[in-house]
């Protein structure tokens, strides 16, 4: 690596150029630095006049050009030999000459492939011989550097350098040219006219440029008449001049297009409409002005600008530098001239766009023109699309104040409020047809009345000193009040304005019915005290998803004291992480796809407690509102309720019983499965069908009386009727209950009913038995004892006429039989009934009652204390039985001993041999004995006894194997059930 190079950049704007890496890159001597501005510039060089050996700076630079900066380095240092490059998009012969006249070492111009390169080459080349670069410049690079053919000349007239625009033109090559005289190119009389003006510029006080026509002659084809632009050189080995050719047909040019900007001037005059005027604009581009591409941009704001009208059927120029220069131009109001190449559109796609002009105009926005020449639009074309942006800006304006006017005009007959102008003393001078509408006049009746005529709300007087007051444009909302025609008056909101008018202030108010406003507002005020007077949670959130009204029955359901706490907190504050995120992911999509949307969430209170709630949200234009409500006394009723269903199911499927439920309409609701089996129907045959649909109109008829009667007298009937089942007609026992609704009416029935066929025959069955056994009962009432007092009549005479053990067992015998019939008339008449109940104390009676039957030597023991409550008549008859019993079978000298049951009842046991246990089931069998002579009523006649109480009877080996009705062992061959407590109280 050889000695470094040091160099300092100047541009405003780097980014249009090589970055200081790419400098480095190519070329690793190079140490770059960079200033923004000349004035930075010069100030670190005269810090430092070493700090750079080479200077490189665009044209366009903040406050001065590229040029002045130069001369203002030369003046500043003028002892050194600071190389200067200029690297600029500014292509022009005009500053390429000027910065080499000033003493610039080069001119290199961007946005060429090899610029960078050429670059390096300079600023290398330039801080080893200063004047080398600057030389080179002179003598090739200049002309290189234009679009228009170019030569440099020495002072004898003498080709020094040609550019490639120059040897086209003239059909040679350039090492042919370069030291040819003029006369190769010209013939005698033009060349005497360029050596002419050439000398011209050369003279001590000649112009610095010479501009002039001369033809030039080609080595083939036609003379071509050029217009030369001339400037002499004097610097270095090169003393001389250069001439830079344009065609002079261009002049020609320049008067036809002044002339069709003439016309197009005209034309915009006449367009009144704003889209036609940009139309016009970018066709006269075209047509007049000979630039293919063009276009306009329409905005209020250098932000919204929007292309309005484009070249090339509607394409748009392309813009190598973005939007800025547009937004630029249009907020400065100054044209910006931008160079570059670039894409062009439409049907010169593939030519290079060198620049690009951009116009404001004014307030509207701006036009972009072009063009595809290095040089830029600039001098006379530049000058006549100067001209044309300011005629299309007029024609701009001109169209927007018709348009303004004819939407004034439409937004005044087409406007929803009344519209009234009237003058500083309040006479109406010109109305809408919507004020004629609401005021009930024709507008011939309006005009020429005073305001205060229509306007009650205000006396004249205010109306005047509000007018009085107001300045131009200025706008007033007040509230008043309108009389129409009919007298009537509205209410009504007025915006009141001051017009600045030429001759006379006018006024104007625009007036509007605001009847349904304040109805809204009065139904805005109810729904807001319903909202906070409701029991569900209700509040609002804003876009934020941030609460801005909460009312106190979300506070409360949340567990907070204040609403206010709310405003301005995020809806998250209500619920925990996992549920938060099943709203984002799951409710707040469909919410806002949908627009609404209705389900359940947990909520999180203050405290951190969870609660299920019900949830319904819907968005607004500018937000959500949300109505929640805690279901957590719902939920326990939910779930108590499927209890209850649950219990009531089980019991509908496993009750024998039909169940049914009907409406007060008699429609059936609910039908057990019993209930179907038994009308032999399905469940879809039922539920909402009446009894009219299932039976016959007799049936229904009592059936409905029935119900009605339950629903009148709100009570619960019993009746016993017939049903037509799948078996056939069977008799039914149906209990009927009223159902009440939430007030307390009746509203309809539930029934249940069981089949009681099988009783009812059996109770037929059993009369008919028991007319049988009172038929029984009579024959052996009147037939057996006639025979049997006869005997017993017999007996007593024959006992008196002799005297015989034999004797005494007849008697015994006949009053055995007596005994027998006795029990069977009880047994018969009697049964299961007994007689008023009494307490029965043991210890009073049982003694007695023991005497009464033969006992011989058996005892008796009876545990103090013992007593029941029962018949004191059919009691006797129990003990009698058991006692006649227990001495029958356990034999003379047998105890009995009778005792209180754990938790009441009581038992009778003996120590006599017992009762076998296959023989304990059938010994309250009649007729069931195993004494001789027995006739087996005994215990038949007991069990009816305790039977006809209530109780229970049941026999036992020894204490320990029987237990009582309440699972508690027994001690007893016997014992009963719900008798009463084994106390005296009994």
């Amino acid at each position: 690596m050889g000695e470094s190079i040091r160099v300092l950049y100047v541009d405003d704007d780097p980014a249009r150029g090589p970055t200081v890496e790419s400098l480095e890159r190519e070329d690793d001597r190079l140490e770059v630095v960079t200033e923004s501005s000349p004035g930075d510039a010069l100030a670190r060089l005269r810090s430092d006049p070493t700090a750079a050996d080479c200077v490189v700076s665009d044209y366009d630079v903040p406050g001065m050009t590229g040029v002045e900066f130069v001369e203002r380095i030369r003046a500043r240092f003028p002892g050194r030999s600071l190389p200067i490059v200029l690297f600029t998009s500014e292509r022009s012969e005009e500053v390429a000459a000027n910065a080499l006249n000033a003493g610039a070492a080069g001119y290199v111009p961007k946005g060429e492939p090899d610029s960078v390169d050429r670059l390096v080459e300079r600023i290398v080349g330039g801080a080893a011989d200063p004047h080398a670069g600057r030389e080179s410049d002179r003598d090739g690079t200049l002309p290189d550097a234009l679009a228009d053919p170019g030569y440099v000349l020495d002072e004898e007239g003498t080709f020094v350098d040609v550019n490639d625009g120059f040897a086209d033109l003239v059909g040679d090559d350039r090492e042919s040219l370069v030291g040819a005289d003029l006369d190769r190119v010209a013939d005698a009389e033009a060349a005497a006219t360029i050596e002419t003006n050439l000398a011209r510029v050369r003279s001590e006080d000649g112009p610095d440029v010479v501009r002039f026509e001369a033809e030039i002659v080609p080595k083939r084809g036609d003379r071509v008449v050029t217009e030369h632009r001339v400037e002499s050189v004097s610097d270095g080995r090169v003393r001389g001049s250069t001439d830079i050719l344009r065609s002079a047909t261009a002049r020609r040019d320049l008067k036809h297009r002044i002339e069709r900007l003439r016309d197009a001037t005209r034309e915009l005059a006449r367009t009144g409409n704003r889209d036609a005027v940009c139309e016009t604009a970018v066709r006269t581009v075209t047509d007049a002005l000979g630039y293919p591409a063009s276009g306009v941009w329409l905005g209020d704001d250098a932000e919204s600008l929007e292309p309005a009208a484009g070249s090339d059927e509607g394409d748009l120029p392309s813009h190598a530098s973005g939007d800025r220069p547009l937004r630029e131009a249009f907020r400065t109001g100054a044209p910006s001239l931008s160079r570059g190449p670039g894409e062009r559109p439409g049907d010169v796609a593939d030519a290079p766009t060198e620049s690009e002009l951009v116009l404001p105009l004014g307030d509207h926005g701006v036009m972009i023109v072009t063009s595809v020449d290095r040089t830029g639009i600039d001098g006379p074309d530049r000058s006549l699309v100067e001209l044309l942006a300011a005629n299309v800006e007029t024609a701009l304006d001109r169209a927007e104040r018709d348009r303004t006017a004819r939407r004034f005009r439409r937004l005044f007959e087409q406007s929803v409020d009344s519209i009234i102008l009237h003058a500083a003393d309040g006479r109406i001078v010109d109305v809408n047809e919507h004020a004629c509408e609401t005021l009930g006049y024709d507008r011939e009746r309006l005009v020429g009345m005073d305001v205060s005529d229509i306007d009650r709300g205000l006396s004249p007087d205010e109306l005047r000193a509000l007018w009085a007051g107001m300045r131009p444009d200025e706008i007033e909302n007040v509230n008043s009040v309108h009389r129409r025609a009919d007298g009537t008056e509205f209410p009504v909101e007025v915006r009141v304005g001051r017009l600045d008018a030429p001759d006379e202030d006018v006024f104007f108010a625009a007036a509007r019915d605001i009847t349904e406003r304040r109805e809204r507002e009065r139904r805005l005020k109810a729904r807001s005290t319903a909202m906070e007077a409701s029991i569900d949670g209700i509040a609002i959130l804003d876009e934020n998803r941030e609460y801005t009204f909460v009312n106190q029955a979300h506070a409360d359901i949340y567990g907070y004291d204040d609403p206010e706490a709310f405003v301005g907190e995020s809806w998250g504050i209500c619920y925990d992480d996992s549920e938060r995120e099943r709203m984002r992911k799951e409710v707040l999509p469909t919410l806002f796809e949908e627009g609404s949307w209705r389900g359940e969430g947990i909520g999180t209170r203050r405290d951190g407690s969870s609660f299920p709630q019900e949830l319904s949200l819907t968005v607004m234009e500018d937000g959500v509102v949300c109505v929640v409500r805690d279901v957590t006394e719902r939920r326990k009723y939910e779930r108590e309720l499927r209890e209850t269903n649950r219990l009531l199911q089980t019991i509908l499927d496993t009750t024998t019983a039909a169940v049914f439920v009907k409406d007060s309409e008699g429609r059936y609701r609910l039908m057990s499965d019993t209930c179907r089996d038994v009308l032999g129907i399905g469940e879809e045959e039922a539920v909402g069908r009446t009894d009219y649909d299932l039976f016959s109109e007799g049936i229904a008829d009592r059936y409905r009386a029935d119900d009605r009667r339950v629903l009148r007298d709100r009570e619960t009937i019993r009746v016993e009727e017939e049903v037509p089942t799948a078996d056939g007609m069977r008799t039914f026992l149906t209990l009927k209950s009223p159902i009440f609704d939430e007030s307390g009416a009746p509203d309809g029935i539930c029934a249940v009913t069981t089949d009681i066929t099988e009783r009812v025959e059996y109770k037929r069955e059993l009369e008919r038995q028991n007319d049988r056994l009172e038929k029984f009962t009579s024959i052996v009432s009147h037939d057996l004892r006639t025979p049997l007092t006869t005997a017993a009549g017999r007996l007593e005479l024959a006992t008196e006429e002799c005297d015989s053990h034999h004797l005494d067992a007849i008697a015994r015998s006949l009053d055995r039989i007596g005994e027998i019939i006795d029990e069977t008339l009880t047994l018969a008449r009697e049964g299961r009934t007994v007689g008023d109940r009494e307490p029965v104390r043991f210890s009073d009676r049982l003694d007695r009652w023991w005497e009464d039957v033969a006992t011989a030597n058996a005892e008796l023991e009876v545990e103090a204390g013992v007593a029941v409550r029962g018949d004191p008549g059919r009691l006797r008859q129990l003990f009698e039985n058991l006692f006649r019993n227990a001495v029958s079978h356990g034999g003379r000298s047998v105890t009995v001993r009778v005792g209180a049951l754990d938790g009441g009842g009581f038992y009778v046991e003996d120590d006599g041999p017992g009762i076998p246990a296959d023989e304990r089931d059938a010994v309250f069998e009649h007729g069931y004995t195993t004494a001789d002579g027995g006739i087996g009523f005994g215990l038949a006649i007991v069990e009816e006894i305790v039977k006809a109480h209530g109780w229970e009877i049941r026999v036992a080996e020894r204490r320990g194997q029987v237990r009582d009705h309440r699972g508690r062992d027994a001690v007893t061959r016997m014992r009963t059930a719900r008798c009463g407590p084994a106390s005296p109280r009994g």
